[in-house]
């Protein structure tokens, strides 16, 4: 968003007063645009955060802040597209998003180019009145030839309305002359992870902000994959998620996708990155049988950066404190960690990979 100054000189100190008060208030009028508008060149996470706001929005905000050099765009979806009136939740939702510098954008289908330029902008426009987005998501994108004019003509009018992103879904592979239609284009949709070399060949030609990917139904993360692929990919997203929306929920491994994303780029401009260590959280009874589905927080300097159920897996970085609590459900009674401390929340600094036993009384 820009503002133009006249050529005409001030001279009263008061009239130049007035003028910036003038132009502060109007920055406090368009903040929402303005606020996490372009996201910058390191390789990202993209989350189609199909849910509504509850907690999978909350863990997005608190793993944010615990890696705010990651850049994070977050794709809303009220009801495939922006529904028929404003939703008071994601109004909140969406500002506290924001707030963490998550870029938003709105889901509009887009029927692989048939559908009307008008019914779309109309869309955008409910977007952006009522929820004041960063940009739009076009799903459903063509990637057959004759429909780039079709796509560049809706960029060009979310950009003419104040947004500032664009990312198009054709779900698979494109032509390279969808490249500036929109801001980036997620060149795979699909179970499992996309091979490297598919993000090689003709991509390579273009920077890699041009692309990104979504993959779901990943039981586990292998960070030695996500440092390779961020290498050819602007965005990335990985979950355990599966059919018949695999978008509803956030895997139980964000919080180490989104540091290894940072890690790989850490990596890629400034030397060795720092070393990281595998931290497992399991539970048993106190015969020592192991046992799943005991609720776990760990926080790093007071801030959430992952949950989830034992056995729970998480990336520690060499030399920082981590918080790891876990809690008790029904029958289920805290009694002790492996080390015997009775304290349900344990401090720890790994200097190597480790496990840690929290064994429950009924």
């Amino acid at each position: 968003m820009s503002w133009i100054l006249s050529n005409r000189i001030i001279i009263s100190s008061a009239i130049s007063l007035l003028a910036l008060m003038l132009v502060l208030s109007t920055v406090s009028a368009n903040s929402y645009h303005a606020k996490a508008a372009t996201p910058t060149a390191a390789t990202g996470i993209i989350v189609p955060l199909y849910t509504y706001p509850g907690s999978a929005w909350t863990t997005l905000v608190q793993t944010k802040n615990a890696n705010p050099a990651v850049p994070v765009v977050a794709i809303i979806n009220p009801n495939s597209g922006p529904g028929v009136s404003s939703d008071t939740n994601y109004v909140t939702g969406i500002r506290n998003l924001q707030a963490a510098n998550i870029v938003v954008l709105g889901y509009v289908y887009t029927g692989y180019g048939s559908r009307s330029t008008s019914a779309v902008e109309a869309d955008i426009n409910s977007y952006s009145s009522w929820y004041h987005v960063n940009g739009i998501f076009f799903d459903e994108m063509s990637n057959k030839d004759g429909y780039q004019g079709y796509y560049s003509n809706l960029n060009n009018y979310v950009k003419s309305i104040g947004m500032a992103f664009t990312v198009g879904n054709p779900g698979a592979d494109t032509l390279p002359s969808y490249i500036g239609t929109v801001d980036n284009i997620i060149i795979y949709e699909n179970a499992g992870l996309p091979p490297l070399s598919y993000l090689g060949g003709w991509h390579t030609s273009y920077d890699k902000k041009n692309f990104s990917f979504l993959s779901y139904a990943d039981p586990s993360l292998d960070t030695s994959y996500v440092a390779s692929a961020s290498s050819g990919a602007g965005y990335v997203y990985i979950t355990n998620d599966n059919l018949p929306n695999p978008w509803d929920t956030l895997p139980p491994y964000f919080g180490s996708l989104v540091s290894a994303v940072g890690v790989a780029d850490s990596g890629s401009s400034a030397g060795p990155p720092p070393a990281h260590y595998t931290v497992t959280v399991k539970s048993a009874n106190l015969q020592g049988v192991l046992f799943g589905g005991m609720f776990t927080i760990v926080k790093r300097d007071s801030v959430t950066v992952q949950t989830g159920y034992t056995p729970l897996s998480f990336a520690a970085k060499q030399g920082s404190t981590y918080d790891v609590t876990v809690l008790n459900y029904r029958q289920h009674i805290f009694d002790h960690w492996d080390n015997g401390s009775k304290n349900p929340s344990r401090t720890i600094t790994p200097s190597q990979s480790i496990t840690l036993v929290a064994y429950y009384r009924n």
